[in-house]
């Protein structure tokens, strides 16, 4: 995958995130770019239940890898509900920490606060989704099914 030469901004609510390479703090909220002055967030692969994921690059590295950043990105503002939320990203973290080095489940990378937002980082591996490998597997078996069906006499 070519390098990505851009900046993207993790704050919530912020109105244009994507900022140039060079910037440092973000063009529209004023935001620091940079996570643990390390972590360069470069674009977003996903969102879920509980957080959003971003594409990152580690700028502490000589090679720059990439990684991958994980939000807790909450909505609901119940208390309780937050609270809940924020105890199972932890455990996440404590668990991702346990199983160390697995070769289906990305190494975690770092864990920690900032700007009062809950972060994981994970090991990139480059390659499909689990997503887009059961919707190629699915039109596979669709297409084979399709044409066993054109064999069969009535």
């Amino acid at each position: 995958m070519a390098k990505i030469a851009m900046n993207y901004c993790l704050t919530p609510g912020c109105f244009k995130p994507c900022n140039p390479d060079s910037a440092r703090f973000c063009y529209s909220c004023g935001a620091k770019l940079l996570l643990k002055e390390r972590y360069r967030p470069i674009q977003p692969l996903g969102s879920g239940g509980f957080g959003k994921t971003f594409l990152a690059v580690d700028e502490d590295i000589p090679d720059k890898p990439y990684c991958v950043i994980k939000q807790l990105y909450l909505e609901n503002p119940d208390i309780g509900f937050r609270k809940k939320a924020t105890e199972l990203f932890y455990q996440e973290a404590v668990r991702l920490g346990e199983l160390g080095k697995h070769p289906q489940i990305p190494t975690l990378l770092a864990h920690f606060q900032q700007n009062r937002q809950l972060y994981l980082l994970q090991e990139w591996i480059a390659g499909d989704t689990l997503q887009q490998q059961s919707r190629a597997l699915w039109l596979q078996c669709s297409d084979a099914n399709l044409r066993r069906s054109r064999w069969r006499v009535s």
